[in-house]
């Protein structure tokens, strides 16, 4: 008899094995003979192979257990094919802290994303992702790195624009009360006070003297992004500084008075005295570096008020 070699593959098991005897059919299944060679096959678990030696006319197999399941098999069904592991979309992209919104608030960072992206902000061969496989386009709106801002329609950028040339936000106007009747004089109340004249101030937020050298100003929300934005281009004259990069204080010195106008924090600047902004996922931080805060404020506590900023 002329043999074959097949690949004999345990397909179930039940309470079946973990030994076989392997029978061979040359009728289509329609009666079985053993393989002399292929007793004892020791197939384990389900997916476990072995090799035997059959009649070479056979194609119908079956395997008996050396308890009572019995299991088919043909030597023409195709190997199972693994599921391949799926890949990335796009590659090579570079996952990026953006400003998002209206060209102005993208650029000044009125509220903050977390994007990927597969080229500069200055052209508009860039496409914007919201995954790092890039599988998943960013919506519709503007993006922005602080320095160049990208008009993305959802699938591809239709122009790309320098920050220095958006407007500034500007304050929401206070609508002017309409007069009404006189109503008859009661107690006066205590006013709310606000920073002296001639300060600038950059909404409530928090300043703390994290190290000896360092001093820190701290909004709690990306939507309050646009005003570290504002005070760094206070602080040194940058019109469209990028965010983590620090820039030179071209003040020597800058006093930050509390909202009463009579304490305040004196932070003395050198030739090597540096300042840069950054959103940390959850809050946006400007951070001086080489400088040395003194006075009421400046004792490694953390202060929150609507801080008035004077240069001299």
């Amino acid at each position: 008899m002329a043999t074959k070699t097949v690949k004999v593959t345990l397909t179930e098991k039940n309470d079946a094995g973990p030994l076989f005897d392997l029978f061979y059919s040359t009728n289509g299944g329609g009666s079985f003979t053993s393989s002399a060679d292929s007793t004892n096959l020791y197939l384990p678990y389900v997916g476990a192979s072995t090799v035997a030696n059959v009649d070479e006319n056979s194609h119908t197999y079956e395997l008996k257990s050396k308890g009572v399941c019995i299991n088919s098999a043909f030597d023409n069904l195709p190997t199972p094919t693994p599921t391949p592991t799926p890949t990335a979309c796009r590659v090579g992209l570079t996952q990026v802290e953006a400003g998002v919104g209206g060209q102005s608030g993208a650029c000044y960072f009125s509220d903050v994303i977390t994007v990927y992206v597969s080229g500069p902000f200055n052209t508009t061969e860039t496409d914007i992702y919201l995954d790092a496989n890039g599988c998943t386009f960013a919506p519709a709106s503007y993006y922005s790195d602080g320095t160049f801002v990208l008009d993305w329609n959802g699938s591809q950028v239709t122009r790309a624009t320098a920050c220095s040339i958006v407007p500034t936000p500007g304050p929401t106007a206070t609508p002017t009360p309409t007069p009404g009747p006189t109503s008859t004089p009661g107690p006066t109340s205590t006013p709310t006070p606000t920073p002296t004249p001639g300060l600038t101030s950059f909404g409530y937020h928090s300043i703390t003297k994290s190290f000896p050298d360092q001093f820190k100003c701290v909004w709690p929300s990306s939507s309050q992004a646009y005003q570290a934005y504002a005070l760094i281009q206070y602080l040194t004259g940058q019109s469209s500084p990028t965010q983590s990069t620090p820039y030179f204080i071209t003040a020597p010195s800058v006093k930050i008075w509390d909202s009463l106008g009579t304490e305040r924090v004196d932070i003395n600047s050198t030739g090597s005295s540096t300042v840069l902004w950054f959103y940390d996922g959850i809050q946006v931080v400007v951070e001086w570096n080489n400088v040395s805060p003194t006075g009421t404020y400046a004792n490694g506590g953390t202060y929150s008020d609507t801080w008035g900023y004077q240069k001299d």
